[in-house]
This record gives C-alpha cells, sequence and structure tokens, in this order.
C-alpha cells in the first residue's frame, strides 16, 4: 500500500511469467501453481493500477482519472481480445500465452520506467 507503483511493477512481470508458465504447465501440480500464481498476480492488476492512477493524478484531477479509468480498462479488454481473436483465428488458442506475455513484458518495462523516474 505505501508503494503501489513498485507493486504495480511487480504484478505486471509476474504475469507475464505467468502467461510464459502456461505454455510449458498444461498439467499436474505444475498447471495448478502456475494458475494460481497468474491469478493471483492478474488480481493484483486491478486495483494497484487504480492505486496509482489516482495517486498521480493528484486531488485537483482526481475525478477526471476515476472517470477515465473504467473507460481505459474496458478499451483494453476490447483492444486484447481483437488482437487475441486474430491470434486463435491464425494459430489457434496455444499459440496465446505467448503473445499475452509479451504484452504484459511491455507494459512491465514501461511501468518500471515510469516508476523509477517518478521516484527520482
Amino acid at each position: 500500500a505505501a508503494r503501489p507503483g513498485a507493486a504495480l511493477v511487480v504484478a505486471s512481470g509476474a504475469t507475464a511469467v505467468g502467461l510464459l508458465g502456461l505454455v510449458t504447465a498444461s498439467h499436474g501440480v505444475l498447471g495448478l501453481v502456475t494458475l494460481v500464481g497468474l491469478g493471483v498476480a492478474t488480481g493484483a492488476l486491478p486495483p494497484l493500477a487504480q492505486t496509482e492512477i489516482l495517486r498521480r493524478a493528484g486531488t485537483v484531477h482526481r475525478d477526471l482519472a476515476s472517470a477515465l479509468i473504467p473507460v481505459v480498462f474496458n478499451g483494453g479488454i476490447a483492444v486484447g481480445a481483437a488482437g487475441a481473436s486474430v491470434v486463435v483465428g491464425h494459430t489457434g488458442v496455444g499459440a496465446l500465452p505467448v503473445p499475452a506475455a509479451a504484452v504484459a513484458f511491455v507494459a512491465t518495462i514501461g511501468l518500471l520506467m515510469v516508476t523509477r523516474s517518478s521516484a527520482a
């Protein structure tokens, strides 16, 4: 709670790792552990993102940020679903974890850059 930006970077990175883990952990205990870890990491993303967005918005822009959060989240869901449908249409469902992990990894790098530059 004291450092939502850092926790957001960790959760985003854990999401990328968990998505890559889906490629190899399709059965047994390893698959279950991967799914649980991915669930925890992805479940942490929305509240951490909201906290960081509102913190960065400050009191002056908090209302606008609050209104834009669901718009941006739903837009991301729509774009992700559209991209996933293209991947599934061309290569099948089994190919989804790798591009999804790449998106999460790029997001992690972006978040890391933003949180580091604001900490300096």
